[in-house]
């Protein structure tokens, strides 16, 4: 999506362009359920962790690698849905078919600018900001405004992917779904963590563009989103609510604070 796109927007100046932004997000989705993915690079793709390049190896091994966490994290996991399973291997890093987001525009900042400030490259893009209309997405592929919540029970069981019942992926009734999943640990529910789940490994704005607006805000504005965000209490901390987001935090502002400089304690 680039800049002929209907749905892509240009933030040259963040901090004048704040609110012209937040109307134009609003003008595309006045839904109170609309997720938002922050990318430190613009040219990021809208892809799942098992549908991107360096993860090509995990895709022949996908019911594998589910079984053998299954297995191996029995004593931590204990008795829980394939969902919830899945679920608790995209916290811990294993990837899988669900791409996260956020309810709320400012988590969705946070991580662009973290991802922008952690990425390796001397040449750095711009970052950007998805929204998508979950609710639009859910209208298209169950008929009902509403987000899906899956069950083993239903027609969007993960048994499909496991190859389970006589079942595949060929079965599963739907290239994405918008999820809300259950806030089974205080991470997901202090970013107000959301997914999508994807059946088809193509790049979501391939898919289904005009649920879709790319937002693009200039690499220069990266000390304005930081200062907006620090004023509206959006920290490491908060975000990743245990010692190492705090050492995190700390560390930040104390490699950033200037010679002299007092810092607070709060």
């Amino acid at each position: 999506m680039n800049a002929d796109h209907k749905n892509y927007f240009f933030v040259k100046d963040f901090e004048n362009q704040y609110f012209e932004m937040f109307n134009f997000i609003f003008s595309f989705s006045k839904s109170m359920t609309t997720f938002f993915r922050g990318h430190g690079q613009s040219d990021w793709q809208l892809l799942p962790g098992i549908g991107r390049p360096e993860n090509i190896k995990f895709r022949p091994f996908e019911a594998l690698t589910f079984r053998r966490y299954e297995a191996k994290g029995y004593m931590k996991l204990g008795k829980i849905s394939n969902w919830e399973i899945l679920f608790s291997m995209q916290h811990h890093g294993l990837p899988t078919r669900l791409l996260d987001w956020t309810d709320s525009l400012n988590v969705a900042l946070f991580f662009a600018v973290k991802h922008f400030e952690n990425f390796n490259r001397t040449e750095k893009k711009n970052l950007s900001l998805w929204v998508l209309d979950a609710m639009r997405l859910s209208e298209i592929v169950i008929g009902r405004r509403k987000l899906i919540i899956p069950s083993e029970n239903d027609s969007f069981g993960y048994d499909c992917f496991l190859e389970m019942n006589g079942k595949t992926p060929a079965d599963f009734p739907s290239d994405v779904i918008a999820m809300y999943p259950p806030k089974s640990n205080e991470r997901l529910l202090v970013q107000g963590g959301m997914f999508t789940f994807h059946k088809k490994l193509e790049p979501l704005e391939n898919i289904f563009p005009d649920l879709l607006l790319k937002i693009e805000i200039d690499k220069t504005q990266v000390a304005s989103v930081k200062r907006h965000l620090y004023f509206n209490g959006v920290k490491e901390s908060h975000l990743f609510p245990d010692l190492d987001g705090l050492a995190r935090e700390i560390r930040a502002e104390v490699i950033s604070a200037k010679p002299g400089q007092s810092l607070s304690t709060s």
